[in-house]
């Protein structure tokens, strides 16, 4: 129910520009990428060799990537010239939500939305 419209205002046309990658046919996957148990760190690096359904995807100035919230995404190290530019739209129904209210004067980070 929560779909997002990547536009690029940048070109990404190679792994190095940093392009949009993802794994092939996750949206579909009914279970979990890795145990709960498992810390951050000890999980396996999204490379290729771990992940053959890595999937990188090009992209020039003006194209638009559309994705929903079940696609195991990101985007590839950057190496090259300028900085990455993308526009992100997204949109998920009010119910669908998990935001909760933050309070911007609030000195303790998890109250203005960063948790």
């Amino acid at each position: 129910m929560f779909v997002k419209l990547l536009i690029h205002l940048t070109d990404a046309r190679s792994a190095e520009d940093g392009s949009f990658c993802c794994l092939q046919g996750s949206r579909k996957a009914n279970f979990p990428w890795f145990p709960e148990t498992t810390s951050f760190s000890a999980c396996p690096a999204v490379t290729k060799e771990n992940f053959p359904s890595l999937d990188t995807t090009p992209a020039a100035t003006g194209d638009a990537i559309p994705l929903d919230e079940a696609l195991f995404h990101g985007t590839r190290p950057k190496s090259t010239g300028p900085e990455r530019l993308v526009l992100a739209f997204s949109y998920a129904p009010a119910f669908v939500t998990d935001w909760a209210e933050i309070d911007i004067d609030s000195e303790d980070i998890a109250k203005i939305g960063h948790y």
